[in-house]
């Protein structure tokens, strides 16, 4: 569940079968989530930051924002 920030309330995204067991209707990968977050945050979704030891880490690894949450 989302809220606030930015988010357009009052809707469902996707759906799934009746089993519950595979997404039959807008699937949102996890990076795709990270990258409707960032958005939401005003930050690139396409940022990669540096860890204190130097290794790189993706904001959102390639995700790309669900423009449909978006107000």
């Amino acid at each position: 569940m989302l809220a606030g920030a930015g988010v357009r309330s009052g809707q469902v995204w996707g759906a799934c079968d009746a089993d519950g067991a595979k997404v039959v209707r807008d699937r949102v990968t996890v990076p795709d989530f990270f990258a409707t977050l960032a958005t939401l945050m005003g930050i690139d979704s396409a940022l990669e930051v540096m860890s204190p030891v130097g290794r790189p880490i993706a904001v959102s690894d390639n995700g790309t924002p669900v423009e449909g949450l978006l107000m």
